[in-house]
C-alpha cells in the first residue's frame, strides 16, 4: 500500500498591480500629511526656530551650563577653526512664573503701569479708544496702534517678595487688606549675555513649547470666537438636516404634477456660482437689518440644499412601501411618517449631511467676512484670519498654534465619523 504524498502548497503570487496601487496611496497619504506635521512641528517651536533655514524637524533647543545650571541660549557665529561658537543666553523660566499668590495691597507699587504680553516680553501700553464689546484701541511705546481685547491688558506693579523684586499682575480686589496677583516672567541678570564656548559644551534638547498654545489663544480672544463658531455651526446642521430631508421626502413620496420638472429645475441650481447670488443676498439681508448678526449665515441652511436634497431624495426613494403603508394603516400623517419612519431610518445619510454642514460651517471664511463686523462677532476663522494680520509674519509659532486649535475638531471628527461616509455612499446610491 503506497501513502500518498503530501500535497505542496502553492506559495501565493504577489500581485504587482496591488503593491503599486498601495504605495501610491500611501505615498500619496503621507505627502498630503506633511503640511500637517509641519505646522504641528512649528507650533512648538520659537520663533528663532520657526525661521531657522535650513528648518529643523522637530523643537530643539541649545543650553549650556552657566554656574552649574543649565541656560538656554541661541546660537550666533561659529570659529571652525578653534571649534568655539557664540552663544547669547536666553531669558529662563522663573519658578514662580504663571502662578497667583496673595501678597499685601501696601506692598505694591503704585500707579500700576498698563502692559500687554507679546513673545515671552511686557510691552507697556496706554489707553487710545474703545472699541465695540469688550476691544480697546490701545497705544504701545514705540507708537504703535494695536486693537486688543480687555481681557490682555494687565496692570503691572511691582513688588519684593522673597528678597527678590518681581513683577505682577493685579487680578483681584482688595480683601482683608491683601491682593492675589499673578507672577509675571522675570527679568534675567544674564538675560542677553553672550559667550564664547566650544561647540562640544552646546547641548540640543527636544523642547517642545507648549506654552505657544495659551499664548496664541489668549491673543485671538478663542473663547469668544469659538462661542460664535459653536453657535452658528450649531444652528446650521440642524437646519440644514431639517430642511432637506423633508423637501427630499416631499420629492419621494408625494406624487403630484410638475414634480420630476421642479427636481431637476432643483438640481440645475448647482450649477449657479454661489457670488453670483452674493450681492444680491447682501442686499436682502441689510435691508431687512441682519448684517452684523448671525442670521445671514444661518437662515440660507433652514431652506435646504441641492445636493442634500437629492441625497435624501434618493434615500427615501429606497424604503419599501410596504413600510409607508404599514404606517398608514395604524393611523400614521404625513408627518408621523417623516418624523417617527422615514428620519429614523436615514442616519447614514443625516451623519453625512451633518458632517459636511460642520466642515463646511466651521471653516467658512467668506461669509463671516461678508456679514460680520464687530470684533466680538468675530468667528474663529476671522479671528485667525485677524491674528495673521497682526502678528502673522513674525510670531509664526503662534500662528501656527491657533491654526491648528481652530481645526482641531474637523480632524476629531473625520477620524470618528469615518464609517458613515461609507454607509452613505452605500445608502444613497444613484438608484431611483
Amino acid at each position: 500500500m503506497t501513502t500518498p504524498s503530501p500535497i505542496k502548497k502553492r506559495k501565493k503570487k504577489v500581485d504587482g498591480h496591488t503593491v503599486l496601487v498601495y504605495s501610491l496611496l500611501f505615498f500619496g497619504a503621507m505627502l498630503l500629511l506633511v503640511p500637517f506635521y509641519w505646522m504641528l512641528s512649528n507650533s512648538l517651536k520659537t520663533e528663532a526656530e520657526a525661521s531657522k533655514i535650513p528648518p529643523t524637524l522637530v523643537p530643539m533647543a541649545s543650553y549650556i551650563e552657566v554656574e552649574g545650571k543649565p541656560l538656554e541660549v541661541s546660537l550666533g557665529e561659529k570659529f571652525e577653526a578653534a571649534k568655539t561658537i557664540r552663544v547669547t543666553v536666553k531669558m529662563p523660566e522663573h519658578p514662580l512664573a504663571g502662578e497667583t499668590i496673595r501678597v499685601p495691597e501696601a506692598d505694591l507699587s503704585t500707579p500700576a503701569i498698563y502692559m500687554i504680553e507679546e513673545d515671552d516680553a511686557y510691552l507697556a501700553v496706554t489707553y487710545k479708544d474703545e472699541l465695540a464689546g469688550w476691544w480697546l484701541e490701545v497705544t504701545l511705546e514705540t507708537g504703535e496702534v494695536r486693537e486688543v481685547h480687555l481681557d490682555e491688558i494687565l496692570s503691572v506693579s511691582s513688588i519684593e517678595y522673597e528678597g527678590h523684586m518681581m513683577r505682577v499682575a493685579v487680578d483681584s480686589d482688595a480683601v482683608g487688606g491683601h491682593r492675589e496677583v499673578l507672577v509675571l516672567q522675570q527679568p534675567h541678570p544674564l538675560d542677553g549675555e553672550q559667550y564664547i564656548v566650544a561647540q562640544s559644551d552646546v547641548q540640543q534638547r527636544l523642547t517642545p513649547r507648549w506654552g505657544n498654545y495659551p499664548t496664541s489663544l489668549k491673543r485671538m480672544n478663542f473663547t469668544g470666537a469659538l462661542a460664535n463658531t459653536t453657535v452658528i455651526t450649531v444652528l446650521c446642521v440642524i437646519g440644514q438636516i431639517l430642511s432637506s430631508s423633508l423637501v427630499g421626502f416631499g420629492f419621494a413620496r408625494f406624487r403630484f404634477r410638475g414634480r420630476n420638472f421642479l427636481f431637476m429645475l432643483m438640481l440645475s441650481t448647482m450649477m449657479l456660482p454661489p457670488q453670483v447670488s452674493m450681492i444680491p443676498l447682501f442686499i436682502l439681508f441689510r435691508n431687512l437689518g441682519m448684517i452684523d448678526t448671525i442670521w445671514p449665515l444661518v437662515i440660507p441652511m433652514w431652506l435646504g440644499s441641492p445636493f442634500y436634497v437629492f441625497m435624501f431624495r434618493q434615500f427615501f426613494t429606497q424604503v419599501p412601501e410596504e413600510l409607508v403603508e404599514a404606517a398608514r394603516i395604524d393611523g400614521a400623517g404625513n408627518t408621523m411618517i417623516y418624523w417617527r419612519l422615514m428620519l429614523p431610518l436615514s442616519g447614514p445619510v443625516i451623519a453625512i449631511v451633518a458632517i459636511y454642514t460642520f466642515m463646511f460651517t466651521w471653516n467658512d471664511f467668506l461669509g463671516p467676512l461678508i456679514y460680520l463686523n464687530s470684533p466680538d462677532q468675530r468667528t474663529l476663522t476671522l479671528a485667525l484670519n485677524a491674528f495673521n494680520g497682526q502678528y502673522g509674519t513674525s510670531d509664526v509659532q503662534l500662528l501656527m498654534a491657533a491654526s491648528f486649535v481652530t481645526m482641531l475638531p474637523c480632524i476629531v471628527l473625520f477620524f470618528a465619523a469615518q464609517r458613515y461616509f461609507v454607509q452613505s455612499t452605500a445608502s444613497s446610491g444613484l438608484k431611483g
